[in-house]
């Protein structure tokens, strides 16, 4: 329950990835408020769905340009300091880092292997619904590499963080 309004919040975000030399990694980004890593979520955008409502905020806080992963989504209640958050989570599949996008000068942005994301995550739904898609990911044929642009920021934010 949210602590202004007394209701549950329904957000939607991404659970972005993408394979870089055979290697699986997840993108996390931090909170503006309290600098928790988490995955890029918002409300739903009036007129879209809540998968595009996702890539939407995976645009605008991680500056990632990809497409929905599967029809694969995962659901689960996030104990916010603010208040309670039912958040959906949908895969998708990074092609594209950007250097510049419109939150930068707001976040931290870092690519880190499921097991470093599973560390990195601050709240504990975040990491259950990590473990519970990279699973289902890792039994799903044909969840190979595609072609991904990666544009030397996103590295450099993540040696900044610490990940090699």
């Amino acid at each position: 329950m949210s602590v202004k309004t007394g209701k549950l919040r329904k957000q939607y975000g991404a659970l972005p990835f993408i394979q870089i030399g055979g290697k699986l990694r997840i993108v996390l980004i931090t909170s503006r408020t309290h600098q928790n890593w988490i995955f890029p979520k918002g409300n739903r955008i009036p007129g879209r769905s809540g998968a595009d409502s996702a890539l939407q905020e995976a645009r605008e806080e991680a500056g990632l340009i990809g497409r929905r992963w599967g029809r694969m989504k995962l659901r689960g209640i996030v104990d916010h300091p603010d208040g309670k958050i039912d958040l959906t989570l949908y895969p998708m599949r990074v092609e594209r880092i950007r250097s510049n996008w419109a939150e930068a000068h707001q976040r931290r942005r870092v690519l880190v292997s499921v097991r470093e994301g599973e560390q990195l995550l601050t709240f504990k739904a975040s990491r259950r619904m990590l473990r519970q898609w990279a699973a289902h990911f890792r039994t799903t044929p044909g969840s190979g590499s595609a072609g991904i642009s990666h544009s030397p920021s996103s590295q450099d934010s993540r040696r900044r963080a610490g990940f090699r």
